[in-house]
């Protein structure tokens, strides 16, 4: 609760998983108010009904370990009594005005570390919600090769690989958001590249993003050796997650 405006953080813990996956999620509350009227009783029982109202509807429906309450609104907690009944009947609930500060810390400290405290799956605003995958064949093996993966930083996923084309004109990836039912095959032609024997077309394939939901894919011919030079034949795609 800041000055003039109320969000709601939750997070939830997928475990089962062969690495826990951590979900956050964020909604900035219409039941708003500016901080002014916590100067007088009648705005303070104002506040309190809209802080109980809004415990009501989010909290009633669910099982949660604990309740965080932060920001300059919660400084101090004189105003809101029967919120404060309402949170503390069934969940454990702290005051911590600096929790985001010292969440920033603590993952400032944890980056100078060689192996992470954290070993989660982090899917929130700014993290790539799916995971991008190539089928390719390694030593007579078939496997996927992972070029951005969930939870990944979207402005840090960048990457590159060199594949040689086997019998198809096309580049398929695959990707498989948090919910593998709803994964689904992208399929890129290879139009405008040179018609070579099987095994002869070096491809170089560029992966970025512009954000956390849109991959930018350019592909590039670089032909095989001498006998085939490369060619200025290059793609750009971009392709929604």
């Amino acid at each position: 609760m800041s000055e003039d405006s109320f969000h709601y953080h939750e997070l939830k813990v997928q475990r089962g998983l062969r690495k826990m996956m951590v979900i956050a999620e964020h909604e900035a509350l219409e039941e708003s108010f500016n901080l002014d009227i916590l100067d007088t009783p009648s705005g303070g029982k104002l506040a309190d009904k809209i802080l109980s109202s809004c415990a009501d509807r989010l909290l009633q429906k669910k099982l949660y370990s604990s309740v965080f309450l932060t920001g300059k609104g919660f400084e101090r907690h004189d105003w809101a009594k029967d919120s404060m009944k309402v949170l503390c009947s069934r969940k454990k609930v702290y005051m911590e005005p600096e929790l985001f500060a010292r969440g920033a810390a603590f993952k400032g400290m944890d980056y100078l570390q060689d192996n992470t405290a954290y070993p989660f799956i982090c899917i929130c605003d700014g993290h790539l919600h799916s995971t991008v995958s190539l089928r390719v064949l390694h030593k007579e093996r078939e496997s996927q090769l992972v070029v951005a993966a969930a939870g990944d930083n979207w402005y840090e996923a960048k990457s590159s690989v060199d594949l040689i084309v086997d019998k198809q004109d096309y580049v398929e990836f695959m990707v498989t958001p948090m919910d593998p039912k709803q994964k689904r095959l992208v399929k890129i032609p290879l139009e405008g590249f040179p018609n070579r024997p099987d095994r002869t077309t070096r491809l170089g394939i560029s992966f970025g993003f512009l954000d956390e939901k849109t991959m930018a894919v350019v592909l590039k011919d670089k032909g095989f050796g001498e006998l085939f030079p490369a060619t200025d034949t290059v793609i750009r795609q971009e392709v929604m997650l």
